[in-house]
């Protein structure tokens, strides 16, 4: 069972003893064991974690010994395929890991040892190339299992070695009591000297009776027992946490605060720091001689730092390695360095400014789990002190940055190394409106449908982060396939004429980064029976980091959050001029807002004087979404999506009868307790397109039978062509007697709910909502009617009820109708959407 989660994941559970071969009652408990392990016991699993037995011994000044012993069974082709190669990750000089035996046990009984020395290799982990570092003490242990197959139990016993501390005179580990593979039984025995004990523990996530927890003492060690027993596997989902983050897991530290580790931290890098060099000295002076203020002072050497120092990592140092900077003399002679020597050059340089500069460990990836103080850091950044306490953070490493602390490193946990001591910390958010990607256009149409148009893209925070680079990668040409590609897939048939990118050196970072386009496409309306739709040339579905973020949303419902690491949007807009030849609008896309503390939408499209102009702003205001919001968030999206959709619809010269009301949308949905009880919501919203229309518009009336049902009004309003808005009084509500009422007195009597809307003119907006409550129906019955003889933008039916309530449906005519089906918190929901209905033309 491949478990190595991480390189901070220094425990890779590992432990000593177990079976072998002749009268054993544990291998013969455990050789049960996985016999019961089948694939139909264990349908959704690949392998079954049998056995592991994990046992520590630290001594008082960090060093230790772990023995390892642990037992898969393999049920699967994958699961053969992903354990035929064992690997082990260590780093020198702080230990070793051995592999002592590996063992297969096939179901005939068999037990095939495998010659480890002729199957194993020790390699550097290339890993780390890709991030262009190069340390050659970084090292995997990988073994091979020739003849594994499935139905097979594999047996691997290891020794792991710690031999020098990380942080002197301390331990800590991280245990995974919950995995991908279900979990049968697991014991783990951390065993220490009483004057070095454990400070802190704790077990997070917990799933419920699976962990039991001894603790005894035996003359002058502390032994403490986990047992683990049948935790099932969890099951990973897009854009969550790393795995090793978010299940059971353990956390064991005889590091009392996380003072302690900014304390060490500092104490390390100080004489790092003090190696300056004359060299430095002047290279100081010169960038901060005209410098206006404080802000500028820092900017200016942080460029420096940035741009002219190379990232590149040898591991060089004896005491801490990966943890020690160079000394910054020679980062600065050498035009080189990792995160933590390009830092503390930066804070070397900025304390010669007498700015108050300090390094800073942090964790470019999921928060820390804050109860347990650990050394477990994989990136190093840079803090200057504020007058109020606060903390400037800065990072150096990203040779294209415009930003002096990126988007993407908010909301992670850091520790700034001071010689007092700090507290564990979390980045700040940094809002949506800072790394907005903004897009502006303007083009005109030909009267074939043919565009012509440009675009100026400016690109903020993490925008210009993201794109800077990889715009710094690419040749010009490249650059405008680049934004062709983007382009065709919103308008296919396009090309770009013109693609102009400033700065001109992109690594200018001193200049906004800002794109202008100038691009054409042939044809872009849909025409037909005198009707003709223009696709919108929305470029923000294609540009902006935005679209990267929300990941993937296919899920029902999620047992972990969804990240999104990075608060971002995109604001566009665009003008276009349209043919003289009198394109007469039918349809103009109108989108309802949107806002919450997740995602913000809102767009909007007017014509005036032949001229089309849309604006739309699309942001997401959180980095996670939490499980509970995670329903709010696909629905959200679904109605983003729906707005994205719609299309202005014209009618041509020649184009048929004119339409007497516009309708913009029509929602209806229905709430259901039981088959007799319900709520049944109608929101409308339509415009008076003739007087015709507006004689027939200008009151509601709805019927009901108040022996088992009531109607309201909850809201109503007029809105004016020049914007007045107007609201139903009270005395424009009235309730009437239905005309049959006096002749069938023997009948509870119906009644009609008759609404007059002030003010209305052709040209107006109406804007209602009817809510009906039914209390003891004989059943539940309903029918929804897509279209009719005015053209439609939306219409929608959703029908929510109790999940064991049988409900039956049938769609007629169906051609276009979005159908949707949802499942959550014991209800069910069923919903159909139509947009962009033409009218229908009414015939003899």
């Amino acid at each position: 069972m491949n478990r190595t989660l991480s390189m901070v994941l220094f425990l890779a559970l590992l432990s000593a003893g177990g079976p072998r071969a002749g009268a054993d009652p544990a291998r013969d408990r455990i050789v049960a064991a996985a016999a019961a392990a089948t694939p139909e016991s264990y349908p959704n699993a690949d392998d079954v974690l049998i056995e592991e037995i994990v046992r520590m011994e630290y001594e008082a000044d960090g060093t230790s010994v772990t023995r390892s012993e642990e037992f898969v069974k393999v049920l699967t082709e994958k699961g053969r395929r992903e354990n035929q190669t064992r690997s082990f990750y260590f780093t020198l000089p702080y230990g070793t890991v051995t592999v002592e035996a590996v063992e297969i046990f096939k179901p005939d009984g068999r037990v095939v040892p495998v010659d480890v020395n002729a199957q194993s290799r020790v390699m550097v982990d290339p890993s780390q190339m890709s991030q262009n570092i190069y340390n050659p003490n970084d090292k995997v242990l990988s073994v091979g299992l020739p003849g594994l197959e499935t139905g097979d139990m594999i047996r691997v016993a290891t020794r792991r070695d710690t031999v020098k501390a990380r942080v002197p005179d301390t331990w800590s580990d991280y245990a995974v009591f919950e995995y991908t593979s279900p979990l049968k039984r697991i014991v783990y025995e951390v065993s220490g000297p009483v004057e070095r004990p454990l400070a802190r523990m704790a077990l997070r996530d917990p799933v419920a009776d699976t962990v039991r927890y001894a603790c005894s003492t035996n003359g002058a060690r502390v032994t403490h027992r986990w047992e683990v027993a049948d935790v099932p596997r969890m099951f990973e989902e897009p854009n969550m946490p790393p795995v090793y983050t978010v299940v059971q897991r353990l956390l064991l530290s005889t590091i009392p605060d996380w003072r302690d580790i900014s304390r060490w931290y500092w104490k390390l890098s100080e004489p790092r720091l003090t190696a300056v060099s004359d060299g430095m000295r002047e290279k100081v002076r010169e960038l901060i001689a005209d410098a206006p203020g404080r802000a500028e002072r820092i900017d200016r050497l942080f460029r420096f730092v940035s741009q002219q120092i190379r990232y590149m990592g040898l591991t060089i140092e004896d005491e801490a390695p990966g943890y020690e900077p160079h000394d910054v003399s020679l980062t600065f002679e050498n035009r080189y360095g990792v995160c933590r020597d390009k830092a503390a050059l930066l804070v070397a340089m900025l304390r010669l400014a007498d700015l108050p500069a300090y390094p800073v460990l942090i964790h470019a990836g999921e928060k820390r789990d804050p109860e347990v103080p650990q050394p477990y850091f994989n990136h190093a950044v840079v803090a200057v002190a504020n007058d109020d306490g606060s903390y400037t953070l800065m990072d150096p490493t990203d040779e294209n940055a415009a930003d002096i602390f990126p988007a993407y490193l908010c909301n992670r946990s850091y520790l700034v190394a001071h010689p007092e001591g700090e507290p564990l910390r979390t980045s700040p958010i940094i809002p949506a409106e800072r790394n907005m990607m903004t897009i502006a256009g303007a083009g005109r149409l030909d009267a074939e449908g043919g565009l012509r148009a440009s675009a100026t893209l400016t690109f903020g925070g993490i925008n210009d982060t993201a794109y800077r680079n990889h715009f710094a990668g690419l040749k010009p040409e490249e650059r405008r396939r680049f934004f062709e590609g983007a382009i065709k897939r919103r308008m296919p048939g396009a090309s770009v004429t013109s693609c102009v990118i400033e700065p001109a050196d992109v690594r200018d970072t001193a200049t906004p980064l800002s794109v202008r386009l100038e691009y054409e496409t042939p044809r872009m309306t849909i025409e037909g029976d005198g009707r003709l739709m223009l696709p919108l040339p929305w470029l923000g579905s294609s540009i902006g980091y935005a679209n990267f973020v929300i990941g993937q949303t296919g899920l029902d419902v999620r047992r972990y959050t969804l990240e999104t690491d990075v608060a971002c949007g995109i604001e566009e807009s665009f003008e276009l001029d349209l043919p003289a030849n009198g394109w007469e609008p039918v349809v103009l896309p109108a989108t309802p807002r949107i806002e919450s503390d997740l995602l913000s939408f809102s767009a909007d499209t007017t014509l005036e004087g032949g001229r089309l102009t849309a604006r739309a702003r699309f942001a997401i205001e959180a980095v996670a979404f939490p499980p509970e919001r995670y329903l709010e968030l696909k629905q959200t999206l679904k109605d983003i999506e729906y707005s994205r959709r719609q299309m202005p619809v014209f009618r041509t010269a020649g184009g048929g009868e004119e339409d007497d009301v516009e309708v913009l949308s029509h929602v209806t949905t229905y709430r259901m307790e039981d088959a007799r009880h319900w709520t049944a919501e109608e929101s409308v919203r339509l415009r008076i397109l003739t007087y015709a229309g507006k004689k027939q518009y200008s009151e509601i009336r709805v019927g009901y039978n108040p022996a088992w049902e009531e109607v309201v009004l909850e809201h109503g309003r007029v809105t004016a062509p020049d914007g007045v808005v107007r609201e139903v009084a009270p005395t424009e509500i009235n309730v009437l007697d239905a005309p049959w009422v006096a002749s069938a007195p023997r009948y509870p009597a119906a009644r009609t709910l008759v609404v007059n809307l002030p003010g209305v003119e052709v040209g107006s907006v109406l804007d209602y909502r009817l809510r009906r409550v039914v209390r003891g129906a004989p059943f539940f019955s309903a029918r929804g009617t897509f279209g009719g003889f005015n053209p439609v933008r939306t219409n929608r039916v959703e029908v929510i009820h109790p999940a064991g309530l049988d409900m039956n449906s049938l769609v007629l005519n169906g051609e276009g109708l979005l159908c949707e089906e949802w499942t959550t918190n014991g209800l069910r929901g069923a919903a159909w959407t139509a947009v962009n209905l033409p009218a229908l033309r009414r015939e003899d």
